[in-house]
């Protein structure tokens, strides 16, 4: 059961205050605002690589730039002030603004959650601005800053900063209606490498240009009371570029503090119901980010000294913290330093709800994820991060960003290799049904609904993939790949399975309707399965861009670089024909019949129609369009955000057969039967037999499933 929320009835609506003596009245566009004199006002229009910092005394006029110099590693909150424009207010902010209320008698929303991330959202629609006023411990002073808020009769619609004394008269402003951002749902596998962490997310030029750096894997900062960078470039249409051209995320929260240190803190009384409400809010923000189940969500807990009530507080926090994420389907990590948080970890092992996953700063400059400290075998199942070096400047490209840099073994959200909302391994050429699920077990249907039986229950088994011969494979964190030959798993035996390869460089694995195994290295390297076991790969390709392999029915293998570029093998090794150059291009697929089909940021679905780089036809364009599916006999299928799916009637644009819109569902496939599923944010599967919307049965209803496959 979701914890309680912090009440908000004491909070607002918050009266107009007079201007205190020695305070400076600032006016943006229509709105103006007094804040105390030995405040800078900065001007984000003119200074664009001004990093707003909560963490300062300071007042922030505008939009913060998307290339702003930010720290990696700002912590903590004081009393400061951003007022920017809501036309391009980040949309996951404007729906956090549910509360209707006034501020200084100007109607207004604001977000109810003030007590959890101190920081006061207040969105003035007629006005046309978006307010932030964070505070550390106590909201007094921000109270009293709001207080002074007063909004002039003319409104401008493109807000401009002005630090003239004077004081305006107030004029009542309408609601605003905030945005509602549906998650989808992508999949998480274990990383092993490096990566980095800073206060504010780069933008996704920088992300791009740092695709030269040996770093794959980011840590992004989504919230908490002690968060002193703001949202700058993370959205959810972020998350989905980045994560299109290749990197792991893993969102940071770093929320109340241990009792014994400076910052915003934990009330020693409180902190069990504190740290399950932190968790509450952190899944709460990480889908409005379209970060959805089974995303691993890290508190950070800073440098604290160890000991009596302090450590027992922290404990007590940080287990509650576990337990609501679970409840919620997300995973859970600590980061914390090995002299505190992680020391206390492993001595109150057992008495408390451990995390699933540390993340442990110490800062000497070696690359991995063991140390003395931590016994080996605690969190030993790729459940572990290493932050090795603090703040320095890294440059890529041309592009500086000040970084913290980590070493990874651990579960994060990612594209895998494979296709967004895809069910991965379900292949459309053939008729078996097989699922995964959260703890490494495989499963294959039966033929009736609910009727499933275990194949294999190995927890490193990250992905699984199948084609039309009989032929079922896994792919484990470590890089080796197993194909099952039977029988099925009996007590403790899981006999049937035989290891094909152990390579940790490997990050996915797909087969074509021939039968024919393929996998894809994190050095973009691309093998072919022909045998013996073990030794019997030839290499195809060692194009470092390469993120994604599809196959179809007919023999076909095809690769989306993370330029966009896509390609054909053309049977010779190194030997492709480019088909395509649109940086546009998130996914690609194909089905039986020999089709090939690519997928745009923008939501555009193309069919290629045999003339490369100008071949391509456009089926739909709607901005929704989040998935597809492509079966053996030539149906397609698209998911859109909202969770509604549509089938392909042969007429481009405007040909399109609406078969549900259930906004629980997060993933679609197709088989070789011509059958549809769909996986739900809850683990159900379901499968369509007709008619539209009502025609669906219900198959398996675990909530542990993670992917879907089929036989080619």
């Amino acid at each position: 059961m979701a914890a309680s929320q912090p009440s908000s009835s004491s909070e607002f609506p918050i009266p107009p205050q007079p201007t205190p003596g020695g305070w400076q009245t600032v006016h943006y566009g229509s709105v103006s605002l007094a804040v105390p004199a030995s405040w800078p006002v900065y001007d984000l229009n003119v200074q664009h690589k001004r990093c707003v910092l909560f963490n300062v005394h300071a007042m922030y006029l505008g939009q913060q730039g998307p290339d702003a110099l930010c720290p990696a590693h700002a912590i903590g909150k004081g009393e400061a002030l951003q007022i920017e424009p809501l036309a391009t207010a980040n949309p996951a902010t404007i729906s956090s603004a549910t509360l209707a209320t006034t501020v200084a008698d100007v109607p207004a929303k604001v977000n109810p959650s003030t007590r959890l991330n101190h920081t006061f959202i207040v969105v003035l629609a007629n006005a046309g601005v978006v307010i932030h006023v964070s505070y550390k411990q106590a909201p007094n002073q921000a109270r009293q800053i709001l207080g002074t808020l007063q909004v002039s009769a003319q409104s401008s619609s493109t807000p401009v900063p002005s630090t003239s004394t004077s004081t305006t008269t107030t004029q009542k402003g309408s609601h605003v209606q905030p945005h509602v951002v549906n998650p989808p749902n992508e999949y998480s596998g274990v990383y092993q490498g490096q990566g980095f962490d800073t206060c504010a997310a780069p933008s996704t030029g920088a992300m791009s240009a740092w695709l030269s750096s040996p770093y794959r894997a980011i840590g992004i900062y989504i919230g908490g009371a002690n968060r002193a960078c703001g949202d700058g470039n993370l959205s959810s249409s972020w998350v989905d570029t980045v994560t299109s051209n290749g990197w792991n995320l893993m969102p940071l929260y770093v929320g109340l503090q241990a009792p014994c240190t400076s910052f915003a803190t934990i009330d020693p009384n409180q902190a069990a119901a504190q740290g399950s409400q932190a968790a509450d809010d952190a899944v709460n923000l990480a889908r409005g980010f379209s970060l959805p189940t089974g995303t691993l969500i890290t508190f950070d807990m800073e440098n604290y000294s160890r000991g009596g009530s302090c450590s027992q507080t922290v404990m007590t926090f940080l287990s509650a913290w576990t337990q609501e994420l679970h409840a919620r389907n997300y995973l859970s990590g600590v980061y914390s330093s090995v002299s505190s948080g992680i020391s206390d970890l492993i001595s109150y092992a057992g008495s408390i709800q451990e995390p699933d996953t540390i993340y442990f700063a110490r800062w000497d400059g070696a690359a991995t994820t063991s140390d003395s400290a931590i016994p080996s075998q605690d969190w030993s199942h790729h459940q572990r991060i290493k932050q090795y070096e603090g703040g320095h400047n890294e440059t890529y490209n041309g592009v500086t960003i000040n970084i913290d840099t980590d070493q990874f073994d651990a579960t994060l959200y990612n594209r895998a290799g494979s296709s967004t909302h895809h069910m991965p391994g379900f292949s459309q050429f053939g008729t078996d049904r097989y699922q995964l699920h959260t703890d490494g077990s495989i499963w294959l249907y039966n033929g009736s609904p609910s009727s499933w039986q275990q194949l294999d229950n190995n927890p490193l088994t990250v992905a699984i993939t199948a084609d039309g011969n009989g032929g079922l494979y896994q792919l484990h964190s470590d890089g080796e790949i197993w194909k099952y030959v039977g029988p099925p798993m009996s007590g403790n035996c899981f006999c049937g399975w035989q290891r094909l390869d152990n390579n940790p460089a490997t990050t996915a694995i797909a087969v074509d309707g021939k039968g024919q195994l393929y996998q894809l290295h994190n050095d973009g390297t691309v093998w072919l399965y022909q045998g013996p076991p073990m030794t019997g790969w030839q290499e195809l390709d060692k194009w470092s861009g390469n993120v994604e392999l599809a196959t179809d029915g007919l023999g076909g293998l095809y690769l989306l670089h993370s330029d966009g570029s896509i390609y054909k093998y053309q049977g010779t090794p190194y030997s492709w024909q480019q088909l395509d150059n649109n940086p546009a291009t998130i996914d690609i697929g194909a089905d039986g019949k020999g089709n090939l089909y690519q997928l745009h940021n923008d939501g555009t679905l193309w069919l290629y129609q045999g003339t490369p780089m100008t071949g391509w036809q456009e089926l739909d364009n709607w901005s929704g369009n989040i998935a597809f599916a492509a079966d053996n006999v030539g149906n397609l299928y698209v998911l859109h955000s909202d969770g509604s799916i549509w089938k392909y009637q042969s007429t481009p644009m405007t040909n399109w057969l609406e078969v549900d819109n259930n906004p629980a569902a997060v993933a679609i496939a197709a088989d070789g039967n011509g059958d549809l599923y769909q996986l739900h944010n809850d683990g159900s599967i379901w499968l369509y037999q007709g008619p539209p919307i009502t025609g669906w049965q219900n198959i398996d209803n675990y909530w542990q499933t993670t992917a879907l496959s089929g036989a080619y």
